[in-house]
């Protein structure tokens, strides 16, 4: 336009010089017809009707691959929803089975637990009964003890009489058996002391034993089971838990390890039974605590060592019974009861050679009610000693019956929930319906993903960035062509009007013929404004078109990413630029450029954004690695650990390397390390 306008003014300015260009008539004459050919060459290759056909079926060809594409989108998206529909379906089937399973496990569990009640109420009776058998032998015991002190007081009373002589012989028998005895009785509290399991110590590892069944039965009730069935070929190929696998249920009650030969590694977590795992991994874990004070290495031990100590208590208060006797107060001698007073009193006194005393009858018979004595106290302590076993075998098996009476309600109100909730999912939909809606939804997706199979052929018939290209080379030749025309024209008109000027001669015809060249110039300017309009709406549309295949290109990218971006700026879209890098960010209405965030925020952006092409070449099959140097030194602590477990769920898919020189801010991440030591080698020389 801005050469049109000048033009003009040269036209303007030539109407004033019109005498002065009649020596170069002649020349004017030859540039005319070389420029009149020129334009003919020109209009006829803009005009070439194989190139404009060719530029109808480009055209023609990208208004139909934009539509198989927008139909290829549509298709997908109906896929997606068939198979999201699918999904939900199979996982409300798969729950329902689940369901059935546990309930008839628990249906087992429950009768298994009532069997083993029923079988413990005889064992009960029989500890009730034998503690009251026992009650009553220590009541008869008591009353023999009560007989034969009665005696002897009696047999004491008859031998008062007897004199010192005798009593100090015999106080010295006594001394001579007491002190044997009561060396025995030091070696007993040696051995006793060193017996690590009381009866509260025993009672209480019960107690801790009862709880670990206790626990164990709830942790089975609710655990899942893995059934195993090995084809004849694949016995020994397969490993549970680092042992060979076997046919058959096997409950898991724990996280397990299947590993298949040549095939891979399963984990099993039963995430259902997590609240029973730790409580019956506590009950465990005190019991072996408990184990492990006392040093011995498990219950039935305990057992054992606590019946080895009760032995020796018992033999010991078999010898205080004995020792008791030997130490008798004597009143003939003046003595109170006990060995220490024996030893201080017989001290300083001389042992006599031969006891003197009454009648051997009469000794006899002190001597025969003295034994009577010991014998009834002997019998009425074990008769004490055989109540209290009786009584504690009782209240461990209440402890016991209590444990199993716990688990069998446990058991009864958890198959009561399994019950309720199969009643209520049969009720809102049948098994029959269920297997229907699944059916249905199948079908539904194999219709969906052969629709999506044939709009994906269609779109991939042709290639929307070639038939742009091919479109654009078009119009920038058209346009070329057209400036070349419009030149030749302007060429041509000025020429004419030179050569017109030139040739008539007189002040009358070059006036005009300079306003008819002035006349020339102003129509050349107003073709000039209207192309330059024309191109204007040609530069928008290809604008438009551009922006729409950037879309094109980047959807991809940009719906890859969002999740990403929704995690580190919740709320916020991301923009992609034509350099396919982060062009802005839309924040409550707000567009923001790229390069106006902070330099942690970039960065961030900088990485979710490989994040996403990564996710978009791993998907099409190719080997993809993603590879940062120090790309979240800006970031703050809370966006890091955002970023840090966003590449923590990136490197379950793929390759993740990332090289720093901050070991502490990375730590928490569960990684191969590989540290890089600066070593002086000329040390070494």
């Amino acid at each position: 336009m801005l050469a049109a306008q000048q033009q003009l003014s040269l036209a303007q300015a030539r109407r004033a010089e019109a005498n002065a260009a009649m020596d170069h008539f002649g020349g004017v004459l030859d540039r005319l017809a070389a420029a009149r050919a020129e334009l003919d060459r020109t209009e006829r290759f803009a005009e070439d009707p194989q190139q404009t056909e060719e530029v109808k079926a480009w055209t023609r060809d990208l208004e139909i691959a934009r539509a198989a594409e927008g139909r290829r989108r549509e298709a997908q998206a109906r896929l997606g929803e068939a198979q999201s529909r699918r999904q939900q379906v199979e996982d409300r089937a798969q729950s329902r089975e689940n369901l059935k399973a546990e309930l008839a496990a628990a249906t087992r569990n429950s009768a298994e637990a009532e069997a083993s009640l029923a079988q413990f109420e005889p064992l009960l009776a029989a500890a009730l009964k034998a503690e009251d058998d026992r009650a009553g032998d220590l009541k008869v015991a008591r009353a023999e003890l009560e007989g034969a002190e009665r005696v002897a007081a009696e047999a004491v009373t008859a031998e008062r009489a007897i004199s010192r002589t005798r009593h100090l012989a015999a106080a010295f028998a006594r001394l001579d058996a007491a002190e044997h005895l009561s060396l025995e009785i030091g070696a007993l509290n040696q051995n006793i002391a060193r017996a690590p399991v009381t009866d509260p110590i025993l009672e209480s590892l019960l107690a801790l034993q009862a709880k670990v069944s206790q626990t164990q039965t709830a942790l089975e009730a609710g655990a899942p089971t893995l059934e195993v069935k090995l084809e004849p070929g694949g016995v020994g190929k397969a490993r549970l838990n680092g042992k060979t696998a076997v046919d058959g249920r096997h409950l898991i009650v724990e996280p397990a390890v299947l590993e298949i030969a040549q095939t891979g590694t399963f984990t099993l977590v039963p995430a259902s039974a997590l609240a029973a795992q730790a409580d019956h991994r506590r009950a465990v874990e005190d019991l072996t605590e408990a184990l492990a004070r006392i040093e011995l290495p498990s219950l039935d031990a305990a057992r054992a060592a606590a019946e080895t100590r009760r032995g020796l208590v018992e033999r010991l208060n078999t010898l205080e019974i004995r020792l008791e006797t030997y130490c008798m107060a004597d009143e003939a001698l003046n003595l109170a009861a006990g060995l220490e007073v024996l030893r201080g009193a017989l001290s300083g006194a001389e042992r006599p050679p031969t006891p003197v005393g009454p009648s051997v009858d009469l000794q006899a018979e002190t001597e025969k009610a003295e034994q009577a004595v010991l014998r009834a106290r002997m019998a009425e302590r074990a008769a004490a000693e055989a109540r209290d076993t009786a009584g504690e075998a009782l209240k461990r098996c209440e402890l016991q019956g209590q444990a199993l009476s716990a688990t069998s309600r446990g058991l009864k109100s958890r198959l009561e929930q399994l019950y309720s909730t199969l009643d209520a999912l049969n009720a809102a939909q049948s098994d029959d319906a269920l297997d229907i809606e699944l059916r249905d939804a199948r079908q539904a997706e194999a219709r969906c993903s052969a629709e999506f199979g044939d709009a994906q052929a269609a779109a991939l018939a042709f290639n929307i960035e070639d038939l742009e290209r091919k479109l654009a080379n078009a119009e920038t030749r058209r346009r070329n062509l057209e400036a070349e025309r419009v030149r030749l024209a302007g060429e041509i008109g000025g020429l004419s009007e030179a050569a017109r000027s030139e040739g008539e001669r007189g002040p009358a015809a070059e006036l005009d013929a300079a306003r008819e060249a002035e006349d020339g110039a102003a129509n050349h300017l107003a073709l000039i404004t209207q192309q330059a309009d024309v191109l204007s709406l040609l530069k928008t549309v290809l604008a438009e078109a551009s922006r729409e295949a950037t879309h094109q290109y980047l959807g991809p990218v940009t719906q890859r990413v969002t999740p990403y971006i929704d995690r580190l700026l919740p709320g916020a879209t991301l923009e992609m630029s034509d350099a396919m890098a982060a062009g802005s960010v839309s924040r409550l209405g707000r567009l923001e450029p790229a390069e106006d965030l902070s330099r942690g925020t970039q960065e961030q952006l900088a990485v979710l954004t490989r994040i996403a092409f990564a996710d978009l070449l791993l998907e099409k099959g190719r080997p993809v690695s993603l590879v940062l140097d120090d790309a979240l030194v800006y970031s703050d602590d809370g966006r890091l650990e955002t970023m840090t477990d966003i590449l923590s769920e990136v490197a379950e898919r793929m390759q993740v390397i990332i090289l720093t020189c901050r070991k502490r801010a990375f730590m928490h991440l569960e990684a191969n390390r590989v540290s890089l030591i600066e070593v002086d080698l000329s040390a070494r020389r």
